[in-house]
């Protein structure tokens, strides 16, 4: 019923039309603390948009994440009808090996309990560390595995991946030429196999160094045009 309703939803809105960080790296630890977010939705009816991901999804070096992260961003484009939750935590990585892996946190559970009815994944950046960079071989598979987890949940969601924002410096080993050499080709075949959506973030931040102040985490206005590219893409 809820994938009916979708379909309704999303025919009205094209029919009707579509309505500070700091300089901040993450820092390297052996333990994050996995907050507890709400994630029960507001209405059991309501259609429940799920953002997983690290750094980048969360918020980090944005003075309020609450307001301005992309997935706060792009509940303003959707409006009051559909419900969107963040479920990012910095540092994480896909590859369940990482130092730091997205498997284990809480808010993978959470998220799975949430019950999405459309899931956006951007995960990668922090398996491109040099601490990570060893388990690069793991990435299709654990990504692909992660894919299923959401695809066989009773919701049912269209899962769609993200190819991941650039970085314009260096942060723990994470440059540029990791990103786009190493993590693209793997997400771009992670989409061939699961029969995935891409939604391209690298490109459409590419050349746009002013908007990460401190080289790898965009600004507000950058996860604004996030939360716009992931809006227009959804809809």
């Amino acid at each position: 019923m809820k994938k009916i309703v979708w379909t309704l939803f999303v025919g009205i809105v094209f029919i009707a039309g579509c309505g500070g960080s700091g300089n901040q790296t993450e820092t390297t630890t052996t333990q994050v603390e996995n907050t507890t977010i709400d994630a029960e939705p507001a209405s059991t009816d309501m259609l429940r948009v799920a953002c997983i991901g690290d750094s980048i999804t969360e918020g980090f070096a944005l003075s309020d994440p609450t307001t301005q992260s992309y997935p706060a961003q792009l509940q303003t484009f959707i409006g009051d009808t559909v419900e969107v939750q963040n479920f990012g935590i910095k540092t994480r990585t896909v590859s369940r090996a990482g130092e730091l892996s997205y498997w284990d946190t809480t808010q993978y559970q959470q998220s799975l309990s949430y019950n999405p009815d459309i899931v956006v994944i951007m995960l990668g950046t922090n398996d491109m560390q040099d601490v990570n960079i060893m388990y690069q071989d793991d990435i299709i598979n654990d990504y692909g595995d992660l894919i299923a987890s959401y695809r066989a949940l009773e919701s049912q969601p269209i899962v769609y991946i993200c190819l991941p924002s650039p970085s314009f410096g260096i942060v723990r080993g994470i440059t540029n030429a990791r990103i786009k050499n190493i993590l693209i080709p793997k997400i771009k075949e992670v989409s061939e196999l699961n029969n995935v959506s891409v939604i391209d973030v690298y490109s459409l931040l590419n050349n746009k160094e002013e908007l990460f102040p401190d080289t790898l985490h965009p600004n507000v206005e950058g996860a604004r045009q996030i939360a716009q590219l992931v809006y227009q893409t959804i809809y």
